[in-house]
């Protein structure tokens, strides 16, 4: 679902609903699928007790639909504080969006195949290429890559060919790859590669750093 258009939500945004045995006694859990920056939602993505309490008994699928709208719109308690971190919360999903080319990201929102053929170029055959990432949002994954670096903290290596890289799902990065992952590249790889690309499933997303020097074949 998509909250009101010229708010923070307005990036489609999958929720699960779990039904039960005691519905509709008792209201479905609910479960935002993916990274999203609210300030009622815990740290799984779940709405906090108040949001439930304001469906006051209505458990039916129509009024939790027109609750989340509203949960995307405006505060569930409103005073000063809360109206504050709201609107900090949702500041922060709308940059998230940033980090996706703009014309990347329409063209996923719009769900037209077309669409995501124009921006693909095929390098050689079965190898494409397209525009992903921002420019700013790709210097600053490479400023959070160097403060790790200058952190000190140990780094595993992201296979037995480089000695200088950082597998980014270990430094905290995880989930935002698995968005990347199920929203971004899932849906071009069904679209090139048809039943093998139908269904992603993992991923090992690394960082690998290189001389500027010419490449040495005797090292």
């Amino acid at each position: 679902m998509r909250g009101p258009p010229g708010g923070n939500y307005v990036n489609e945004l999958p929720v699960r609903l779990e039904f039960n045995k005691d519905y509709p006694a008792a209201a479905p859990s609910v479960n935002f699928m993916c990274i999203i920056h609210h300030f009622f939602l815990n740290d799984d993505n779940n709405p906090f007790p108040l949001f439930y309490e304001s469906l006051r008994g209505d458990h039916s699928v129509k009024n939790i639909l027109k609750a989340l709208y509203g949960f995307l719109t405006k505060p569930l308690h409103p005073c000063p504080s809360c109206d504050a971190k709201f609107l900090q919360g949702g500041e922060m999903n709308a940059e998230r969006v940033q980090i996706i080319e703009p014309e990347l990201f329409s063209a996923l929102a719009s769900k037209s195949e077309d669409a995501l053929r124009d921006l693909l170029t095929e390098e050689a055959p079965g190898v494409y290429s397209f525009p992903l990432f921002r420019e700013d949002f790709c210097a600053m994954f490479l400023e959070e890559m160097d403060n790790f670096y200058a952190s000190g903290l140990p780094v595993r290596r992201p296979n037995s060919m480089n000695n200088y890289g950082i597998i980014v799902n270990e430094i905290g990065m995880e989930r935002m790859i698995d968005v990347l992952q199920q929203q971004v590249l899932q849906p071009i790889s069904a679209l090139l590669f048809g039943e093998e690309g139908a269904q992603l499933d993992r991923h090992h997303c690394f960082m690998v750093q290189y001389k500027e020097e010419p490449w040495d074949a005797t090292e």
